[in-house]
This record gives structure tokens, C-alpha cells and sequence, in this order.
């Protein structure tokens, strides 16, 4: 039986491909090929997409933050920051982190700062700033600034109230009424769209642009 399987799968790459072999430079050349060229720029595309769009703009926008500190306290730019120089550079930026009133930003505003930060350098430097020995006393610093936030009372997350059964009903009666009788294409979709958010989006609305009809 494997022989017969191992027959035919050579036979099936003859049709495939057909190798020459050239036996002064030991050289092949495909007739077909089952690789794709790509360049650089597309290859760079992908790596941009392997995060949804919500997870990059987040990521400018944590970046953002830490380039207006840069600029407030006249140090060098990021660019000009080698990647010993950039571990001193967390430190003092985690511990003066402040929001435009100036007061303390919530602890999950924190956490998502540091990883959008370590998203960017990972991807700019090949630098990971949570797992880096360099960087250990940085993040040491982050968790005292953490420890601090909790003791201020901004360590727990608000959650929206839960809707009320009443309102399900309600919300049911618009979506489904006279339903049998005749459809009504907006509130279908309207219907859908809910069903997805409450079931399936935890995190609201959030990624429910990119979903595909090939997402589940």
C-alpha cells in the first residue's frame, strides 16, 4: 500500500515539474513553480496585517504618547536612541507617565501603553522591551508604578451595567415582530449586527469592521 501511495506521488510531481539537472553546475531549472515572488514591500504589507486595525492604531497612539514625553523633556529624539539608551529612557518615562490634567492614568491604560510600546519596538527594532534582561529594571519600574495605581483606587475596570431583561424584550419585539408575515431587509441587518456584538464581541464593537463572511 505505501509503495503503491509513494508511486503515485512521484508520478504526480512529473507532471507537476519537470526537473533538468545540469551535471557541470549542478543547476535545476522548474518548468512550473509552486512558489509566488513577492518583494519587499509586500512582505512588509503582510507583517502590517497580521494585526487588526484597531491593534495598530492603538499602537500609533501609544507611540504618540511616549514621542510628546521625548519632546517635553528635550532629550533625544527615538530615533537617535540606541537600543542601551532606550531601557533609562522607559524607566523615567514610566514613573512621569501623566494624563494632559495631570493626574494618573487607569492601570488598564497603563498595561496597554506598555504593550503597545513593546508592538512597536518588536517590530521596528526586533526588540522585545518585557522580555529583555535590558530592560528589566524599566519594567520593574512599571510594576511599582502599577502597584501605585491600584492603591489609588485605578486598578479595577468599569464594566458596562447589564441590559435589563425588560429591554431584551423589547429589543426581541422590534427585531422579530411580524416577522413571518414579512421581512424587512434593515431590520435584518440590524438584527444580525446585534446578534454578533452581544454574542461574539466582547470588546464592543472593536473588531466587528473586519469581520468576513469567512470569519467563523
Amino acid at each position: 500500500m505505501f509503495q503503491q501511495q509513494l508511486i503515485r506521488s512521484r508520478s504526480l510531481l512529473s507532471d507537476v515539474t519537470k526537473m533538468e539537472c545540469s551535471s557541470d553546475n549542478a543547476s535545476f531549472d522548474l518548468q512550473y513553480s509552486c512558489f509566488k515572488s513577492t518583494s519587499e514591500a509586500e512582505r512588509q504589507k503582510i507583517l502590517e496585517d497580521r494585526n487588526s486595525s484597531s491593534t495598530n492604531k492603538a499602537t500609533k497612539h501609544m507611540l504618540r504618547i511616549l514621542e510628546e514625553y521625548i519632546i517635553e523633556r528635550e532629550v533625544p529624539k527615538l530615533e537617535d536612541t540606541t537600543d542601551d539608551q532606550l531601557p533609562h529612557l522607559l524607566e523615567c518615562f514610566y514613573t512621569e507617565l501623566r494624563q494632559q490634567d495631570g493626574s494618573m492614568y487607569k492601570l488598564a491604560i497603563l498595561k496597554c501603553i506598555h504593550t503597545g510600546l513593546n508592538h512597536h519596538f518588536k517590530d521596528t527594532r526586533n526588540l522585545d522591551i518585557i522580555s529583555d534582561i535590558r530592560f528589566t529594571k524599566a519594567n520593574q519600574m512599571f510594576k511599582g508604578v502599577a502597584v501605585q495605581t491600584r492603591k489609588a483606587g485605578l486598578g479595577s475596570t468599569k464594566s458596562f451595567p447589564v441590559i435589563p431583561d425588560k429591554d431584551m424584550e423589547r429589543l426581541g419585539d422590534y427585531f422579530y415582530q411580524d416577522f413571518n408575515k414579512e421581512v424587512n431587509p434593515k431590520k435584518l441587518q440590524q438584527a444580525v449586527i446585534y446578534t454578533l456584538i452581544y454574542f461574539t464581541c466582547r470588546r464592543g464593537r472593536e473588531n466587528l469592521y473586519d469581520m468576513t463572511p469567512n470569519t467563523y
